[in-house]
């Protein structure tokens, strides 16, 4: 039902608003389809409330949809105070990681590279109701390294990461310098449970099965210098994503928002109906835009990406 649903969502008719008994049936459906078993009146009323948002957004005709997923019955406060950081504007992102520059990469003359479609990504992982991403982000990182790549802990990260605050937040560049100096472990053999509990625990990285050494990081302080780093392998960025909990697909364009609270995997810059953007892996699980996935426009530090 899920692409009929789809069609209802992406080709309503200018303005509709439904009839209640239509939200019924819809949030029915999306109770059964995500195994929600908290379904009351309040969450109904929000429900209805983003079936609205939904509705009238894709009635504008841009270049990005909205649609349900699993977020569908949060407000955006509730969603953005378990998935999203406040990073300050002075803070340093890049710490320690030794500063690459290389602004040859413009719009026009950018090389394009999927390494998703290249077997160097992992698939999508969901954080959950834990401001982890930026362990997650880490991970994405350095699991593209792996000449196989498969899933490191995330769990271990958060837990062991010295000067982050785990599960309220964190930074990609303590994360690798902390898998530099320790190495990360298997998520088989230290899995992720925060995402459940909202809470880290002490860290217990001496009892768990290292799959990969880091030697250190580098940062790029510009779209091209990203750009070019993107070129040997996914990246960590940081991004403002508010706005973003119903995002479905295409290309956003609405890049409101100088702070950044939110950190990703980008992992390739791509072509998508002519226009040039980066493909950004997300951690918010598979039922959350293309797959996991979001396009942000190249050139215009939408978001913040390229950071």
């Amino acid at each position: 039902w899920l692409l009929c649903l789809s069609i209802l969502f992406l080709a309503p008719a200018q303005g509709a608003i439904l009839e209640d008994n239509e939200y019924r049936v819809l949030y029915d459906k999306w109770l059964e389809t995500f195994n929600k078993q908290d379904a009351n009146d309040n969450r109904f009323a929000i429900f209805k409330e983003n079936m609205d948002t939904i509705i009238q957004h894709n009635a504008k005709g841009l270049s990005w949809k909205l649609g349900t997923n699993e977020y569908a019955d949060l407000t955006d406060e509730e969603f953005e105070s378990t998935r999203l950081m406040e990073i300050p504007a002075d803070f340093d992102v890049f710490g320690n990681a030794t500063e690459h520059r290389d602004e040859r990469w413009t719009e026009e003359n950018v090389s394009t590279i999927d390494w998703s479609a290249k077997g160097k990504v992992t698939a999508v992982r969901n954080q959950g109701s834990c401001g982890s991403c930026w362990a997650f982000a880490a991970a994405g990182a350095a699991e593209g390294l792996m000449s196989r790549p498969s899933h490191v802990s995330t769990q271990q990260i958060a837990d062991c990461t010295m000067s982050t605050n785990g599960c309220n937040g964190g930074w990609p560049h303590k994360a690798l310098g902390y898998a530099a100096g320790k190495g990360l472990c298997s998520d088989s053999s230290y899995r992720y449970t925060s995402g459940s509990t909202g809470k880290t625990y002490t860290c217990k990285d001496s009892s768990c099965s290292k799959i990969l050494s880091l030697r250190g990081s580098r940062s790029g302080s510009s779209e091209s210098s990203c750009a070019s780093l993107l070129q040997s392998r996914p990246q960590s960025t940081v991004i403002n994503a508010s706005n973003l909990k119903l995002y479905s697909s295409g290309v956003i364009q609405s890049c409101s928002g100088t702070s950044t609270n939110h950190a990703v995997t980008a992992v390739g810059i791509v072509n998508i109906d002519g226009k040039t953007c980066w493909k950004i892996k997300n951690s918010w699980g598979s039922s959350w835009g293309k797959g996991g996935y979001m396009y942000l426009p190249y050139g215009q530090r939408c978001k913040g990406v390229g950071s």
